[in-house]
């Protein structure tokens, strides 16, 4: 009780204990609470507060590798079922940012009510590049899943004089690669390689591809790889992938 003339919102209320630290999870920890009034009455009572833990967000999915060609825009919606709230009683926040950083490109457009991803890359953008899709709860407790939007090259094919065309085994790789002209072969060709960057990490010319021609790409990094078969104005490209691990 309190004299009745203090107003409520002027009462002294104090709380013997208000922050906890990780020895106390799982305990009931006596807390005293006491209200002084005007007249300095004091009246005060016990109880005790149980700490529960604060469980992060558990991942329970997996994000597929997004591909899109430069100079196009497509959207892609995330499922709801990356992760799981093991607290079962808060609401997730989602960030999308580049990996390692806080930060977002122009070129990546994400909503966080329908987890949607929109991605308009342009030439700067060919590549390979890392993202995080970060989970996290009413308390700051976060849990964060990979991603990786692949920006490639068109690979629209023209039609080769003599309508002859190339395949490309294994794929993917694990190093070595053949480039197996069909038919009768091509004549006056130039075969190139590019990276996901778009850097050309091969190109010669050919008199004439009859044989299976071996290269071999074990020096380079994993990743996908564009092979192209010029003659002419026209122009056949295939992609690998090439996985040494």
């Amino acid at each position: 009780t309190y004299d009745d003339v203090t107003p409520y919102e002027e009462l002294e209320i104090a709380v013997s204990k208000v922050s906890f630290s990780g020895d106390d999870i799982g305990k009931e920890v006596p807390v005293e609470i006491s209200v002084t009034d005007g007249s300095g009455n004091i009246g005060s009572c016990e109880t005790t507060v149980q700490i529960l833990e604060n469980n992060s967000p558990e991942v329970i999915g997996t994000v597929d590798t997004i591909y899109v060609d430069k100079n196009t825009t497509i959207s892609n919606k995330l499922s709801a079922d990356l992760f799981n709230e093991t607290d079962g009683d808060q609401v997730l926040s989602y960030v999308l940012s580049i990996a390692d950083t806080d930060t977002l490109p122009d070129w990546v457009n994400f909503e966080e009510d329908s987890l949607k991803i929109t991605v308009s890359p342009t030439d700067s953008e060919i590549g390979e590049h890392k993202f995080s899709l970060k989970a996290t709860d009413n308390l700051g407790k976060s849990a964060t899943i990979e991603l990786t939007i692949v920006v490639r090259i068109p690979t629209g094919i023209s039609k080769i004089e003599n309508s002859v065309s190339f395949d490309v085994y294994p794929n993917p790789s694990s190093g070595v690669i053949y480039i197996d002209c069909k038919d009768s072969g091509h004549s006056n060709v130039e075969v190139s390689i590019q990276n996901m960057h778009g850097q050309v990490i091969y190109r010669t010319e050919y008199d004439f591809l009859s044989e299976p021609l071996e290269l071999d790409l074990s020096e380079y990094i994993d990743g996908l790889y564009f092979i192209g078969l010029k003659k002419g104005k026209a122009r056949l490209v295939k992609k690998i992938f090439l996985r040494k691990n």
